[in-house]
């Protein structure tokens, strides 16, 4: 029975992907399928083709919605409470011993029948388009299986067979399951399938009934390496007229049919100083197609980047995906523009999305306000469902580098994986391609037996690496933890420019660096809504009854602030240390805020889960180490020095502003 389910899930993946267009179609009538269905629970997924049968109970708000989210409107429905809890975890209590699994809520896991009627006055081509599944969904209309899918890193859409529709009363039923979905070698796991998430499931996003009227779709916009020109990709056979405009100005007509290619004289390209876009307008007999799009290029020069040929440095968060008021992903570009220009107020250029593919409003707030986008799969996702991240990501201009997961180990299976991956990504994107975030079976966490290592300049499977180089563009790297959990184990930056050559000439970010924690700010329990399913959870609770038990809460203030005092400066020294390396092209922060999800209070923020900066912390600080031109020193780690003691201080400058590239401006240092 496994076995015929797991055949079943990789069916319905591949052929999800062979009737749904790679991102959307361009030309489209729509009728939403928001608001209220029927709904029935079973404690178990659908595995099966055959036509549900069921009485359910009619939910206002069914779509789109999360269904531990619609717990009250189940029961007040009349829905029997007899649900399936998340059967992996149970919820963390106080105090913790050892080692501290991802926070974990009470959420249902089963299967939701779904049933609406929808009125039509037409038929013809038509697509379900959802905005978003958790995790699997069976579709049948008018009694017509039409379609299975698995996935739900991205929007989608399931092919209608012609003849399925008809004018007046139409019947759509859905079975939605959020048991895991089985990837590459394993179930698919992600920031959004773990703790907070771990068992969440529904309709979560918008669903509409699309009828289309053009074979134009999937549009997008590739640089060419040398800059000297752009091309618009359209898929389809329809001809059409183009314009690109710059505001309100025409500056590019034409026609063409399928993909055209423009010379880049008198465009202004992309990037974080300046994030540029123009708007294209494809206009065919069916109607007209419009779509934002950028010029930009990064591309990897030896142990560097460039970007749009000037050299860049990779300023980096790590986007932990913790939202404090929605828990879920939210759908708001304001709240996406307000994180991404606070990022950007901190001198940060560039955020790497931990194992989950960010709603659109997110990356339209990244490319209106210039962030650059490491773009990374959850762990363990089929090569189709790779296929759609790309086909999703790739119109977005803040969109530069793609990546498979985080923290998995590579052997021998997964590089035939790698391999594949990387060819998607060269074959449909302008983008570089990194192996793995951290590579275990690479840099650390080794098996005996099965991986050949080198002693020097570390200890690492120097075989291994040299096959990934052949077809991956740069590394996200561990670098032995020196940069990450273990900051101040860091001498010298020679030792990041010794380990160098384990790299095979490709430039290289440190992972996740300096992830340092602070005691817990317990006054932050007043910023959550009171039905708070993080509050709910005991974070704020359970550490304050223990320290009323140890006669300690009254110190707590003073623990937090302290122990802000001390990240500040380990954030400094860790950054400042990567900077000077050489041969270290960029990171990625962990973090610029704090993340309850992950081991339950894990504090490691610069600033709170609200985006305010921690006590003693100040933007101009951040900045002396952040910016695209700092000064640095070789103090190391021995900050204590001794009245009349005499010490020798090399200082240094890392400029990557083009702007400061005088002395008399660097003197301004």
């Amino acid at each position: 029975m496994k076995t015929i389910r797991h055949l079943l899930l990789w069916a319905g993946v591949l052929l999800a992907l062979a009737v749904e267009a790679a991102w959307e179609h361009a030309l489209y009538d729509s009728v939403s399928l928001d608001g209220e269905w029927e709904m029935a629970y079973q404690p178990y997924a659908w595995e099966t083709v055959d036509y549900p049968k069921f009485a359910g109970v009619r939910i206002a708000n069914a779509v789109p919605g999360y269904w531990e989210d619609m717990t009250d409107a189940f029961r007040a429905a009349g829905m029997k409470d007899t649900f399936r809890i998340n059967p992996w975890h149970s919820v963390q209590t106080f105090p913790i011993y050892g080692w501290a699994d991802d926070t974990t809520l009470p959420q249902i896991y089963g299967c939701f029948l779904y049933r609406r009627t929808v009125e039509l006055e037409r038929t013809g081509p038509a697509v379900l388009r959802f905005e978003g599944v958790r995790n699997q969904v069976h579709a049948w209309v008018n009694g017509r299986f039409v379609a299975f899918r698995a996935g739900f890193s991205t929007p989608f859409e399931l092919a209608l067979p012609k003849d399925v529709l008809r004018k007046g009363a139409n019947e759509i039923v859905l079975a939605v399951s959020n048991n895991p979905n089985l990837g590459y070698g394993d179930y698919v796991c992600g920031l959004t399938t773990r703790s907070v998430f771990r068992a969440t499931g529904g309709v979560n996003g918008k669903l509409e009934l699309r009828f289309v009227k053009s074979d134009l779709a999937d549009v997008y916009v590739t640089t060419a390496k040398d800059l000297k020109s752009f091309t618009v990709h359209a898929s389809g056979k329809t001809p059409f007229d183009y314009e690109i405009a710059d505001g309100d100005r025409v500056v590019a007509r034409g026609k063409a049919k399928g993909d055209f290619t423009v010379s880049t004289d008198g465009y202004a390209f992309w990037s974080p100083e300046n994030p540029k876009r123009y708007e294209l307008s494809l206009v065919s007999a069916d109607g007209t197609y419009r779509q934002k799009f950028g010029i930009r290029r990064l591309v990897a020069d030896g142990e560097k980047f460039r970007l749009n040929g000037n050299p860049v440095y990779l300023r980096g968060v790590t986007e932990h995906c913790y939202f404090a008021k929605t828990v879920h992903l939210p759908r708001d570009l304001e709240y996406y523009r307000m994180i991404t220009a606070k990022r950007k107020e901190l001198g940060f250029n560039f955020v790497r999305f931990h194992t989950f593919v960010p709603p659109v409003e997110y990356l339209e707030a990244t490319d209106e306000l210039g962030m650059l986008v490491h773009m990374e799969s959850p762990n363990f996702v089929s090569e189709p469902e790779y296929a759609a991240i790309v086909a999703f990501a790739r119109r977005h201009p803040s969109v530069v580098i793609y990546c498979t997961g985080n923290e998995t180990r590579i052997d021998r299976l997964a590089e035939t994986y790698l391999e594949d991956v990387a060819g998607l990504v060269h074959a449909m994107t302008d983008s570089l391609f990194s192996p793995m975030s951290a590579m275990r079976g690479v840099e650390y966490h080794f098996v005996p037996g099965k991986d050949v290592l080198a002693d020097k300049p570390f200890r690492h499977n120097a075989e291994r690496a040299q096959r990934l180089a052949k077809y991956c563009d740069m590394w996200t790297s561990y670098q032995l933890g020196v940069t990450s959990y273990e900051s101040l184990n860091l001498r010298s930056s020679a030792d990041l420019d010794a380990w160098g050559d384990a790299y095979c000439g490709k430039p290289r970010t440190s992972h996740e660096i300096c992830i340092d924690g602070s005691y817990v700010d317990l006054g932050l329990e007043r910023m959550y809504a009171p039905d708070s399913p993080i509050v709910k959870a005991g974070i704020f609770s359970g550490i304050r009854g223990q320290l009323r038990k140890k006669g300690l809460l009254g110190r707590a203030d003073a623990y937090f602030r302290n122990s802000c005092e001390w990240m500040r400066r380990i954030r400094k020294f860790t950054f400042e240390k990567l900077r000077a390396a050489d041969r270290v092209a960029g990171y990625d922060f962990l973090g610029d805020i704090n993340t309850h999800w992950h081991t339950f209070g894990y504090s490691v923020g610069m600033m709170d889960e609200f985006y305010r900066l921690k006590p003693g912390e100040t933007v101009e600080n951040v900045l002396r180490y952040n910016s695209a031109a700092v000064l640095l020193c070789d103090l190391g780690s021995d900050f204590n020095v001794t009245a009349g003691e005499k010490k020798t201080i090399t200082f240094s400058v890392s400029n990557y502003d083009r702007k400061m590239t005088r002395p008399e401006l660097l003197a301004d240092l």
